[in-house]
C-alpha cells in the first residue's frame, strides 16, 4: 500500500484498477477530481478515463471534500468513466471578480486556459493589454454554489405600521438578570432531559444527526448590517463559518473592509472559521450581525442595493426554499409573540424546533411562516 502525504488529517483510500490501494490526504477545499488525478499520477493512469465510486454511487468529481458527504478514510474505487471528461462539449461556468468588486461571468470550454478567460472579457482584456512587465494574477476563492438564492432586503420597504428601531441600543447586546434566569431554566430543562434520556450508541447519535441534516439540507441565514440592510442566502449545513465570511466579503462594496460576524444576544463572535454552520448553532436558520470598526455609508455593493426587496418578500423565499428542500412538504414553526415567559423558559435552546406538517395559519398577506430566530428584531407580525 502506498501513502501520499504525512500522517494526521482526513484522508481517503482509493482502489486502483491494478489492485493497489492508495491513501490520499485531503483538505476541506480539496476537489475530488484532484484526488483522482493524484492517484492516477502515481499509477500512470489517464484520469479522464476513470470516475471515483463510493459504495454504489459514482461521485461528482467537481465537489469539494467538505460537500461530498464522505466519512474520513472512506474507501473509494476507480471505475471506467461513463463518458470522457475531455472534449469541447464540456463547458463550465466561471465568475471573475475584479478589484473594484465587479463580477464578470460567462460559460467557457473546459480546455480553455486562465489566460484565455482573462482576455475574453473587455474589462480585463484592456487591463492585460496595458501591462508591460507586470503579470496578472488570478486568486482562486472557495466555491460559492449557484443555490445561494441571494437577496437583499430593508425594513423601510415594509408597510409603515411595522415599526423598526432607528438602531439597536448597546443594552440589546448586554446580558440582563432575566436573560440569566431564562438561560438557567433552559439549562435545567436540558439537564433533566439528558438525565432521563436513555443511553444511545455512537452509531445511533450519528444516525440522528444525519436525519436532521437530511431534513434540512439547506440553512437560511440573514446578515444584518449597521445600515439596516439585510443580506440573505442559503447554505449547506456542512459549510463552514469561513465560507459564510467569504460570502459576505464577496458582496461588500469594499472587499478590504475589516469585519467580524456575531450572534446576539448575548454577543457571540463567530471567530472559528473551521466550524461548520451546524456546529456553530446556525442550523437550520439564524440571524447573524455584521460588525466593523470602520463605519461607512454603504456596506454592500451598490448594484445589490438597486434590487432591494421587503422583509416580507424575503420571508416568502425562505418558506418556499425550506419547504422545497425538505423531503416532505413542511411548514417551519413560528413562536407567536404572545408566548408566555414560563413557556419560553421551558424551551431547550440546544435543539431546534421540529417542523410541523400541515398548512400554516393565514397571516398578513397569506405569507409562509418563518422561524422566530430568523425574524428581524422588530418584525413581529
Amino acid at each position: 500500500m502506498a501513502a501520499s502525504g504525512s500522517s494526521g488529517g482526513p484522508a481517503v483510500s482509493v482502489l486502483t484498477p491494478n489492485g493497489r490501494r492508495l491513501t490520499v490526504k485531503v483538505a476541506p477545499s480539496t476537489v475530488l477530481l484532484q484526488v483522482l488525478e493524484d492517484t492516477c499520477r502515481q499509477q500512470n493512469f489517464n484520469p479522464s478515463e476513470y470516475d471515483l465510486k463510493f459504495q454504489r454511487n459514482v461521485l461528482d468529481l467537481s465537489l469539494q471534500w467538505r460537500f461530498a458527504n464522505l466519512p474520513n478514510n472512506a474507501k473509494l474505487e476507480m471505475v471506467p468513466a461513463s463518458r470522457s471528461r475531455e472534449g469541447p462539449e464540456n463547458t463550465v461556468r466561471i465568475a471573475l471578480q475584479l478589484d473594484d468588486g465587479t463580477r464578470l461571468q460567462d460559460t467557457f470550454c473546459s480546455r480553455q486556459t486562465l489566460w484565455e478567460i482573462l482576455v475574453h472579457f473587455v474589462q480585463t482584456r484592456e487591463c492585460v493589454e496595458q501591462l508591460c512587465e507586470s503579470t496578472p494574477v488570478c486568486v482562486y476563492m472557495r466555491d460559492e454554489p449557484m443555490e445561494r438564492e441571494m437577496v437583499v432586503c430593508h425594513p423601510d420597504l415594509e408597510d409603515p405600521f411595522q415599526a423598526w428601531p432607528a438602531e439597536l441600543p448597546d443594552e440589546f447586546f448586554e446580558i440582563t438578570v432575566d436573560d440569566v434566569r431564562r438561560r438557567l431554566a433552559q439549562l435545567k430543562s436540558e439537564r433533566k432531559r439528558l438525565e432521563e434520556a436513555p443511553l444511545v450508541t455512537r452509531s445511533l447519535r450519528e444516525a440522528q444527526m444525519k436525519e436532521k441534516l437530511e431534513r434540512y439540507p439547506k440553512i437560511a441565514l440573514r446578515i444584518l448590517f449597521p445600515d439596516r440592510y439585510i443580506l440573505q442566502g442559503f447554505f449547506r449545513p456542512n459549510e463552514t463559518v469561513g465560507d459564510l465570511q467569504d460570502f459576505v466579503r464577496s458582496h461588500l462594496g469594499n472587499p478590504e473592509l475589516s469585519f467580524y460576524l456575531f450572534l446576539a444576544p448575548p454577543k457571540t463572535i463567530l471567530s472559528d472559521c473551521t466550524l461548520t454552520l451546524f456546529q456553530a448553532n446556525l442550523f437550520p436558520a439564524a440571524l447573524v450581525h455584521f460588525g466593523s470598526e470602520e463605519p461607512t455609508d454603504f456596506y454592500l455593493e451598490p448594484q445589490l442595493l438597486e434590487n432591494t426587496i421587503s422583509p416580507s418578500t424575503a420571508d416568502v423565499l425562505v418558506a418556499r426554499c425550506m419547504s422545497r428542500a425538505s423531503a416532505t412538504p413542511t411548514v417551519l414553526p413560528t413562536l407567536e409573540p404572545e408566548l408566555s415567559e414560563q413557556e419560553e423558559s421551558a424551551e431547550v435552546a440546544v435543539e431546534p424546533p421540529e417542523p410541523v406538517a400541515g398548512t400554516a395559519q393565514p397571516v398578513r398577506r397569506n405569507l409562509g411562516k418563518v422561524p422566530k430566530w430568523l425574524k428581524l428584531p422588530a418584525g413581529k407580525r
